[in-house]
């Protein structure tokens, strides 16, 4: 299992995205990054998204140099409820939250990655505007955004990026790419030996477009083409060594009409699977190993989406690695709202179902329990016709290490 003793140094968080992301010239702005902005030296672009209760929340975008400093900070989607923080007029009564976070890109520009922890304490450098304080501002959201980004590597390389380290278990992974409020890339894909096989697009959406549907015609078309061209690429290749090409596109996949590997945006794929890569085993082919890392005290959240929605957001405090206070947040499947059926519903015993799952949890020790999800008959009552295996508690599993993977959301 992938080593991330980085979670709690970030030093080496930093270090490990320079790994991974390698280092090289600047990004060239384009019509998928309107806030480019030329830099002299050498520069790696990161995105990265906090989500909550069904809803993308934050997007965020931000450079790297060579040392770790951080440059053009910027959203690409930031939303409350339904307020678009990026298009309310002057004399709306949020834009005090507006210039709250415009400081934080500020107080952000010019420091070192290292730095982020202190979105934690956002009162030491953010002006309390009217009625609206620091706590009002939910720093906190842009930080999980930002280690967000760094888990998932570098989204635009200056020069190319290096292979994966560490060894993957085999079993079946999912992982996502979302952007600019919605999910735009699902895949599926199996390990085996560190060979991928079977991958496939869960969802795949283009500016409101579902992919995955069109047909030879469309003035999409092309571009499902060349995501297929992807798959049958990647097929029976090794994960570690094979994914960075996905950042030079052209060098295997054919160019279509006025489509070229420029436009397919392979880096939201290459994020996705690395996104994946991060959530552990979605269905483990032989169960899965305890996590050995070293979490901090504090409060965790993390989130499980799949098809373009977000089904599970959790959250649950950490004490000497002990799981506390753990609930869902949002709990969904299509349209139903698991945390909110009235007992005569189809689905409520599923809904307790995973009620029992998280309970299952109260008091255990992170590393060693949260594996047991993968095997939920072993603690979840059936009822009915609804078996363990009917709860999806894998589900449950992914959103735990997201949420670990992002660090402490609070403390």
């Amino acid at each position: 299992m992938m080593k991330r003793s980085w979670l709690l140094i970030f030093g080496v968080l930093f270090a490990f995205a320079l790994v991974v992301g390698g280092c090289g010239g600047t990004p060239s702005p384009d019509d998928d990054d309107p806030n480019g902005t030329p830099h002299e030296g050498v520069l790696d672009r990161y995105r990265g998204v906090y989500e909550d209760q069904g809803i993308q929340e934050i997007a965020v975008q931000f450079h790297l140099d060579e040392d770790g400093i951080i440059h053009n900070m910027s959203y690409r989607h930031l939303a409350y409820g339904d307020i678009d923080f990026l298009a309310i007029d002057e004399d709306h009564v949020m834009q005090a939250i507006n210039r709250q976070l415009e400081q934080v890109i500020e107080y952000l520009e010019g420091r070192h990655i290292s730095e982020i922890g202190l979105l934690h304490t956002p009162a030491d450098f953010v002006d309390d505007v009217d009625a609206f304080t620091g706590a009002t501002l939910r720093t906190n959201k842009v930080y999980s955004a930002m280690r967000d980004a760094l888990n998932r590597g570098v989204y635009t390389p200056g020069d190319g990026v290096d292979d994966l380290a560490g060894d993957f278990e085999d079993g079946l992974y999912r992982g996502v790419f979302g952007d600019s409020g919605g999910q735009e890339v699902a895949v599926q894909f199996a390990l085996e030996n560190h060979l991928i096989k079977d991958m496939s697009f869960r969802h795949l959406a283009y500016r409101g477009v579902d992919v995955r549907t069109v047909t030879e015609g469309h003035a999409l078309y092309p571009v499902l083409q060349q995501h297929q061209q992807i798959v049958e690429y990647l097929e029976g290749k090794d994960v570690r060594t094979s994914i960075a090409v996905l950042h030079r596109p052209g060098e295997f996949i054919d160019d279509v009409d006025a489509f070229t590997g420029a436009t397919l945006r392979a880096n939201k794929i290459y994020s996705a699977i690395r996104d994946a890569l991060n959530r552990g085993i979605y269905s483990p082919a032989n169960g899965v190993a305890d996590l050995t890392d070293e979490y901090e005290d504090g409060t965790y959240r993390g989130f499980y989406s799949d098809r373009g929605i977000q089904e599970v957001s959790i959250q649950f405090t950490l004490h000497n690695h002990i799981i506390e206070s753990i609930r869902f947040r949002h709990l969904a499947y299509g349209n139903v709202d698991f945390l909110d059926l009235a007992e005569d519903h189809a689905l409520y015993e599923v809904s307790g179902q995973y009620r029992q799952a998280i309970e299952h949890l109260q008091g255990q020790d992170i590393r060693a329990a949260i594996g047991g999800l993968h095997n939920p008959g072993d603690f979840v009552d059936d009822v009915d016709g609804s078996t363990g295996a009917t709860i999806r508690a894998n589900k449950i599993y992914s959103a735990i290490r997201d949420a670990l993977n992002r660090g402490v959301y609070s403390y």
